[in-house]
């Protein structure tokens, strides 16, 4: 044939020895997804519960300070014999009261709704919680019923 030459030999193979990652590039180890998720519904939970206490603690203090105004703006319109005597600073007065304890009752109104849509979201956090450690956890009562005798059986794992 026209190039008599010889085909050459192909290299040997060599094996390919992967790289290891270097140590910017570590993976972390994944935590139980129940248990890891429940812990830290758990953990949100008991926080939506404080904010909670909180903001009923901070309406009811509001409240009181709403009842103080309307107190204090009855107290300046009673007559004791005489009708009162409504000038321009009773005007001033009367009018800084009454805008006062709208104030603090919406805003008490307001601790009030926030707390609660709170607590409900942690409630359901709470039972999310639950649910999600409960898999290993079962308990159940069994109720047992004869002619002349009943029980109640406990059984479950822990």
């Amino acid at each position: 044939m026209a190039g008599d030459e010889p085909e050459p030999e192909p290299a040997p193979l060599q094996p390919v020895t992967p790289k290891p990652p270097e140590p910017s590039e570590s993976r972390p180890v994944p935590a139980t997804p129940a248990s890891h998720s429940g812990r830290a519904s758990s953990g949100v939970a008991w926080g939506g519960a404080a904010v909670s206490l909180a903001l009923f603690t901070v309406g009811t203090v509001f409240g009181v300070l709403s009842q103080q105004r309307s107190d204090a703006l009855s107290r300046s319109t009673a007559s004791v014999g005489l009708p009162p005597i409504y000038d321009e600073a009773q005007r001033i007065a009367y009018t800084d009261l009454q805008t006062q304890g709208q104030t603090y009752s919406n805003i008490s109104v307001a601790c009030y709704f926030a707390g609660g849509a709170t607590a409900l979201a942690s409630a359901i956090l709470f039972w999310n919680a639950a649910r999600l450690t409960a898999r290993d956890k079962k308990i159940a009562l069994i109720p047992t019923v004869a002619p002349r005798s009943g029980s109640l059986t406990l059984v479950g794992s822990f």
